[in-house]
Formats: C-alpha cells, structure tokens, sequence
C-alpha cells in the first residue's frame, strides 16, 4: 500500500503542492477505511497509480479552467 501511494505521489508532480498534499491525504484515507493493504488490492480498486494520477490531473485540471472561467465572468460583468 505505501509503494502505491509512493508512486501516486511522484505521478502528481505536475500538482500544485497544496493540491498534491490535498489529493494525498484524501487518498491515503480512502486506501486505510477501505483497508486496501497491498499493492494488488489498490489496484483492483483504484486502477494503476499512473491510471489514478491521470485521473486526478484532469479532475484537477478542470477545477482550474472552471475556476479561471468564473473569474474570467466576474471579470466582464465590471465592464459592462
């Protein structure tokens, strides 16, 4: 279990490091009530970490545009 969050970990690089701590830490809680102990059994439950971390960038990724769109709207409503 700990070798698949490792890796999960070092796949979020790309993750501002509050969003990768955020992703982690909700992980980590995830693998522990479901008591997922080894690598196998995260697996057959969250997919392989680079399958997870993938997910977890786009989900991420998306929270960014909607977040810069909304601003973008806040934005035009001052100049109209």
């Amino acid at each position: 279990m700990e070798n698949y969050l490792a890796e999960l970990e070092q796949l979020l690089h790309q993750l501002h490091h509050s969003d990768k701590e955020e992703a982690m830490n909700f992980y980590r809680e995830y693998v522990m009530d479901a008591d997922l102990v080894t690598y196998e059994q995260c697996i057959s439950e969250l997919g392989t970490p680079k399958q997870l971390s993938r997910k977890i960038l786009a989900d991420y990724s998306i929270k960014a545009v909607s977040y810069t769109h909304l601003r973008a709207h806040e934005t035009d409503q001052y100049l109209v």
